[in-house]
């Protein structure tokens, strides 16, 4: 089951991944005990080689292999010991935990700003970047996020809100250079983009390469989808996760190219898609 994050990342609602009746001592064995799971990984060795490469106490190594070979983590037999099948996966899980742990605690910042109610899967975070302003980059997150638009093959986005028009141009200019470029408005974004920056507007909806749709964006972030096509005929997806402050700043950006979250973007985005009006019969609220 997916664990999901509302609002903060401090504020969560966490499913467990194990059963009620799964060895809890045995996972806190894992990761008491990585570093004897993974010095034994490839080979097989004696006890004395164990001490003298971790450099643990005779006794501590003593204990610890018991205690992994009493979970069927590590074989012991006369010539050594060596980690199990069993042992392998549990180590390389707990190491994609930890490492996709890292990652939502990094987007901390991120995500720090969103409403108490909103919903954002861990998928969509974990295995990804983020980028944040910084006091010489202050313009970060804007940056990454035309990176990203630019040199796509095909583009796809769903924008809740809008704080600045650099990256509707680097959509233009991709659409004018012959890539597909889809994007879903919320009606707010819309009306405002019509009032603000009309041409702009209408010259993306005059390009055979560019698709429009309205629709209401209740999600508190945007997502946007880049497809890059690659030499030997394959398609390289990414998912960028967007942020904003309460003033709709952009506050953070995540970039993420693991399937689990391109998968999630896919469903997403689609089902904005999915209920769209075409930007063609939209007319602005004011008009």
């Amino acid at each position: 089951m997916a664990t999901t994050y509302r609002g903060t990342i401090g504020v969560t609602t966490h499913e467990p991944m194990v059963d009620d009746d799964a060895p809890i001592d045995d996972i806190e064995l894992v990761a008491d005990r990585a570093d004897f799971l993974d010095l034994l990984t490839d080979r097989r060795l004696p006890k004395r080689d164990v001490v003298a490469e971790l450099g643990h106490s005779r006794s501590t190594v003593n204990r610890a292999l018991g205690e992994l070979v009493d979970a069927g983590l590590v074989d012991e037999t006369p010539t050594g010991c060596r980690t199990t099948l069993v042992g392998r996966l549990a180590l390389d899980e707990y190491r994609r935990y930890v490492r996709h742990s890292t990652d939502i605690l990094d987007a901390s910042d991120a995500l720090a700003l969103l409403p108490e109610d909103c919903d954002v899967p861990a998928e969509a975070i974990a295995g990804g970047t983020t980028h944040l302003p910084s006091g010489n980059r202050p313009y970060e997150p804007y940056r990454q996020a035309e990176q990203f638009i630019e040199g796509s093959d095909a583009f796809r986005a769903a924008v809740r809100t809008f704080s600045h028009p650099s990256a509707l141009k680097s959509a233009r200019t991709i659409a004018q250079g012959g890539s597909a470029v889809e994007i879903v408005f919320s009606r707010t974004v819309f009306d405002r983009l019509y009032a603000d920056y009309r041409e702009l507007v209408e010259t993306l909806a005059g390009l055979d390469t560019f698709s429009g749709y309205v629709t209401e964006v209740t999600d508190c972030y945007s997502v946007l989808l880049s497809d890059r096509n690659q030499p030997d005929g394959a398609t390289d997806t990414s998912v960028l996760l967007a942020t904003y402050a309460e003033d709709n700043d952009l506050k953070g950006v995540v970039v993420n190219d693991e399937p689990a979250a391109i998968r999630w973007a896919e469903e997403w985005y689609g089902r904005y898609r999915d209920v769209a009006t075409p930007m063609s019969t939209a007319t602005p609220d004011d008009e």
